[in-house]
C-alpha cells in the first residue's frame, strides 16, 4: 500500500542526511579550496595538503567505516536513551583509545617524520601539522555524533549542526588566513574544539 506520509517521512529524513552530508563536504574541503589555494597560493597549498592529509584522510576513512557500522548498531537502542549512551560512550572510548595514542606520537615525532618524508623544506609546517594532529584527536571522538542524530531520526538535528558549524567555520578561517597556515590550522583545532 502505497502512503504519502511514509512517503514525506523517509523524503524527510533522506534529504536531511543528504544536505547534512553535502554541508558537511564543503566544511571539510573550504579551507584547502578557497582559503589555501586561492588565498595562500599553490605553494603554501601544496605544504597544508601534505599536513592535512597526514592528519585527516586516515580519520575520515575511519569515520566513514564507523558511521556504517554504528549507526544500524545505535538504531537498534534508540528508544533505550541509557543503552544509546552507553553504547556511544563505549565507541567513543574505543576510538580515543585507538586514535589518540598514534596520534600522540605523531604529534610528538612530527619533526622527525617531516625531515625522513620530505626534507628541511617541510620543517616550516611543524606547527601547522602539530595544530591539525590535536585537531584530529578531538574530531576523532566526535566522529559517530552524526549516528547518533540519525538512529534517533534526528537528521534535521544533524543538518542544522553542519550548517552552524559552517556559519561559525567561515569567519574563523577568514580571521584565521591573515596569519597563513598557522592561523588557518588554529582556526581548525579550535573548532574541532567547540564542535
Amino acid at each position: 500500500v502505497f502512503e504519502w506520509t511514509s512517503v514525506r517521512q523517509l523524503l524527510g529524513f533522506g534529504l536531511n542526511v543528504t544536505g547534512a552530508n553535502l554541508v558537511n563536504y564543503v566544511n571539510n574541503n573550504l579551507d584547502k579550496v578557497y582559503f589555501v589555494f586561492i588565498l595562500l597560493g599553490p605553494v603554501s597549498n601544496a605544504l597544508y595538503t601534505f599536513a592535512y592529509q597526514y592528519t585527516m584522510t586516515p580519520l575520515t576513512r575511519a569515520g566513514q567505516i564507523l558511521t556504517r557500522v554504528c549507526f544500524p548498531a545505535f538504531a537498534k537502542v534508540q528508544d533505550d536513551d541509557a543503552a544509546l549512551g552507553r553504547a556511544y560512550l563505549r565507541t567513543v572510548g574505543m576510538i580515543a583509545l585507538g586514535a589518540w595514542p598514534i596520534l600522540a606520537g605523531a604529534f610528538v615525532f612530527a619533526p622527525e617524520f617531516l625531515w625522513v618524508v620530505k626534507g628541511n623544506e617541510m620543517l616550516s609546517v611543524i606547527n601547522v601539522l602539530r595544530l591539525l594532529i590535536v585537531a584530529g584527536m578531538l574530531k576523532a571522538v566526535g566522529t559517530v555524533v552524526g549516528s547518533v542524530f540519525f538512529a534517533k531520526g534526528k537528521a534535521n538535528w544533524s543538518f542544522r549542526w553542519t550548517v552552524i558549524n559552517l556559519i561559525v567555520f567561515v569567519p574563523a578561517l577568514s580571521y584565521g588566513v591573515e596569519y597563513g597556515l598557522d592561523g588557518i590550522a588554529f582556526a581548525i583545532s579550535i573548532l574541532a574544539f567547540l564542535a
